[in-house]
């Protein structure tokens, strides 16, 4: 059974059953590995935006980085391998920690989807570049982080 820890940044890891400690462990893993090219691309994505910034508005020379083939596969594969991983996971935890769990994910969706269209409006005004898809996701990561802190300390 999932016990929240470290302010529910983490979970304690010997209460868990043999079961779910292989499929957290799966969904852990195979996340890490879907990580890997989103990182490359966000890396590159960073600097240019930087330069952006701090050169008064041109962009680096180049072409604009891209998310090559083998990037999306196996960013999407394992992305899909450690979602369902994760719900086998979540199926057999309490409803403590699905009701935190469901609350962040949809509190995150709805919240990074409001500051997206608030980013395309500036876009579109000529204030700020365009949004990347790498960045919505980082949004999102960041606000399921946030929302998850808030759902443990209110219910947990």
């Amino acid at each position: 059974m999932y016990e929240f820890t470290m302010g529910g940044m983490w979970f304690r890891w010997g209460l868990l059953d043999r079961v779910s400690k292989r499929l957290a462990a799966g969904s852990m893993a195979a996340a890490l590995i879907a990580s890997i090219p989103i990182g490359i691309f966000l890396t590159r994505t960073a600097y240019r935006y930087g330069y952006w910034s701090g050169s008064g508005g041109l962009w680096p020379d180049g072409p604009a980085p891209v998310l090559l083939p083998w990037m999306a596969w196996t960013a999407t594969g394992f992305g899909v391998v450690s979602a369902i991983l994760w719900w086998r996971f979540s199926l057999r935890q309490d409803e403590m920690f699905n009701r935190v769990q469901n609350w962040s994910l949809g509190m995150a969706g709805a919240w990074s989807m409001a500051a997206s269209m608030a980013w395309a409006a500036l876009a579109y005004s000529g204030v700020a570049p365009m949004i990347s898809i790498g960045g919505i996701f980082v949004l999102f990561a960041l606000a399921v982080i946030l929302f998850w802190v808030v759902a443990v300390r209110r219910w947990a």
